[in-house]
């Protein structure tokens, strides 16, 4: 929801035309919606360099860097909720705030969902190593996994897609029994240990 507050919009070269603009400020679940209005601002504002990485490789030594990136960062603040404006002040750059704002409010947890759901389904047994050390590592990767589904309940990431990354019992064991490679009743035997391993650890 936007803020009440406003700002004067000075993109127009008259200078007694002034637009007011209605801020949207950041909060933890509006990244998706409050990064399209951020962007649409500082473009509408003339400042569309500070998003392209090579224009700011390029000139980071000059003053037109130093003052579009100072507006900017002067910008991000007063369009950010009291709680994350600390995530912003502790960046050392207009990029890396909006690195740290963008991680901090969920951007990057599909992604981080989608590594770990990858990990899983690819972590085979190698013949001749230990059955129990790759046991651990399954159960580590799935618990992992699941908190990280877990984190994402109050981002702004579609509850859809947080389904679909969610892995149950059932599915583990079958990736579980996938892992092994190796003859249908070996595996079985190995699956179904998994199984009764996890149930009692998540009393279900």
């Amino acid at each position: 929801m936007a803020d009440s507050s406003v700002i004067k919009n000075d993109s127009s070269s008259d200078d007694d035309h002034h637009e007011k603009v209605t801020l949207l400020k950041l909060h933890r679940d509006n990244w998706t919606e409050w990064k399209k209005f951020f962007v649409n601002l500082l473009v509408g504002r003339g400042h569309e360099e500070i998003f392209d990485e090579e224009w700011c490789k390029t000139h980071a030594e000059e003053k037109i860097f130093r003052k579009k990136s100072a507006l900017a960062f002067t910008l991000l603040q007063s369009c950010l909720s009291s709680d994350l404006k600390p995530v912003a002040a502790g960046a050392d750059s207009f990029s890396k705030a909006m690195e740290s704002l963008a991680e901090m409010c969920g951007e990057q947890s599909l992604i981080k969902l989608g590594d770990k759901l990858f990990a899983l389904v690819s972590c085979d047994y190698v013949p001749g190593t230990s059955i129990g050390a790759h046991v651990s590592k399954f159960q580590n990767l799935y618990n992992s996994l699941k908190s990280a589904v877990a984190a994402t309940k109050n981002s702004d990431v579609d509850d859809k897609m947080k389904n679909d990354m969610d892995v149950g019992t059932t599915m583990a064991g079958i990736f579980f029994l996938k892992s092994f490679r190796l003859d249908d009743s070996k595996s079985l035997r190995h699956s179904t240990i998994y199984l009764q391993t996890t149930c009692r650890s998540n009393e279900c």
